[in-house]
């Protein structure tokens, strides 16, 4: 756990220190994508039923859904699914450090060589 021991004004920062030589590889690349793709992307709903209004959808998938139902009927014509989450910004700075950290640990797992390495990640303060 850092301590800080000089002047802190009312900012919620902590900083880190990478190395990193070259470029990402393609193992890492893909790991980060799986990453977003499982814990930011959502999870994936039900199709809007033919004639269903917004109210009744939003009530079926326990999902805030603000936008025109128009708008998510087009998308699943064109064959895309829906995703739906959350995210709680009371709490969003321990999730950002969460976040980066890992991502830090995939970079640092699929690396194929001695390209990337985390000396001082600890984000907490």
């Amino acid at each position: 756990m850092k301590i800080r021991t000089d002047f802190v004004s009312n900012s919620s920062s902590s900083s880190f220190i990478l190395a990193k030589k070259g470029k990402l590889s393609d193992r890492q690349k893909d790991a980060i994508i799986r990453y977003i793709e499982e814990r930011m992307m959502g999870e994936p709903l039900p199709p809007i039923e033919d004639g269903e209004e917004l109210e009744d959808y939003r009530d079926r998938v326990d999902c805030w859904i603000d936008c025109d139902v128009e708008e998510l009927r087009k998308a699943q014509k064109e064959g895309m699914t829906l995703y739906g989450g959350s995210i709680d910004f009371e709490c969003c700075d321990y999730h950002y450090s969460e976040i980066f950290q890992d991502i830090w640990n995939i970079i640092e797992r699929e690396d194929e060589g001695s390209n990337f390495k985390q000396i001082d990640t600890d984000l907490s303060y």
